[in-house]
């Protein structure tokens, strides 16, 4: 059912209908837009609780698994398989290393180089992300969290979901590679 590409790796599945890949796309990308709007919204209406700091706990132990989930149902859908999409731990050890070298490197830009020469902490944003993050050590633990799940939320989304669809809707020509890369770069 399923073809190899050259890297031994399987490729979306070619013989399920174009029909069924916009399915899958059209239903995956809802289920993540509605995994959005629960994460950020429950604390606030179920729990009473101002969105910030500790609450982004929450929004992260949240939105992660529901973007999962709702990026598996598209798939699903479209009959393509979890490792078809890169959900695999082939290669864990060395996407762990590389992501951590890629954050750190990306981190020291920031803080030695782009945040400096931009206004330093007199940013706008730095202001504001600092105002949400509040003042105790579980606000800063809040962030980090909510910005790893939801780093994964979108990681799933973007690459694992509408890569994979944009793939399986276009097929594999240098156009369609083009579009399949450009389209969610833009998003």
């Amino acid at each position: 059912m399923n073809d190899l590409t050259e890297a031994g790796r399987l490729a979306p599945p070619r013989d399920v209908s174009r029909g069924r890949w916009v399915a899958g796309l059209l239903v995956g990308t809802l289920l993540w837009a509605l995994a959005v709007f629960i994460a950020h919204s429950f604390p606030v209406i179920f729990l009473g609780r101002e969105l910030t700091g500790p609450t982004y706990a929450i929004v992260a132990l949240l939105f992660a698994p529901l973007a999962f989930g709702a990026v598996s149902a598209g798939l699903r859908l479209a009959r393509c398989p979890l490792s078809a999409a890169g959900f695999t731990l082939e290669n864990a050890r060395a996407d762990a290393l590389v992501g951590a070298a890629v954050g750190v490197i990306w981190a020291a830009l920031q803080f030695g180089i782009i945040i400096p020469l931009t206004g330093g902490g007199e940013r706008a944003d730095l202001v504001v992300n600092a105002e949400q993050i509040g003042t105790t050590l579980s606000g800063l633990g809040g962030f980090v969290l909510l910005a790893w799940g939801g780093g994964f939320a979108e990681e799933v989304f973007f690459r694992g979901h509408l890569m994979t669809m944009l793939r399986g809707i276009l097929g594999a020509s240098p156009a369609a590679t083009a579009l399949v890369v450009l389209l969610p770069t833009l998003l």
